[in-house]
């Protein structure tokens, strides 16, 4: 799993993109593989939110690794001060200084009706 999906420095259209595009939004049923191409953070996160549990846990209602896995995607970030040497932010954040302010504001369909 790649938590980082900047391969380099993201210009803000690619950032934009990847946080705001809801073409693909085929969040629950069979994927629409047309719009395959068009699948960025919110269809990726309707897709999570539709198997994860209402108890707050991924699976079986406790500590999992599924949970593990889903902090370290959207969580697990190194600040300055905890890389050996120079690591830009594209490096060391999940999502790059994004994620904090645009996914709380609601990335995915469940969160935005609960706004």
């Amino acid at each position: 799993m790649v938590s980082f999906p900047w391969g380099s420095e993201p210009k803000e259209d690619d950032i934009n993109k990847f946080f705001d595009s809801n073409i693909a939004s085929d969040y629950t049923g069979p994927a629409d593989g047309s719009k395959s191409k068009d699948r960025f953070l919110k269809w990726f996160m309707g897709r999570v939110e539709g198997v994860v549990g209402s108890d707050g846990y991924a699976v079986g209602g406790k500590m999992s690794l599924a949970v593990v896995m889903i902090f370290n995607m959207f969580a697990n970030n190194l600040s300055e001060g905890e890389t050996l040497g120079e690591l830009p932010g594209h490096r060391r954040e999940c999502f790059w200084k994004q994620n904090t302010y645009r996914c709380s504001a609601g990335c995915t369909p469940q969160a935005e009706s609960h706004r």
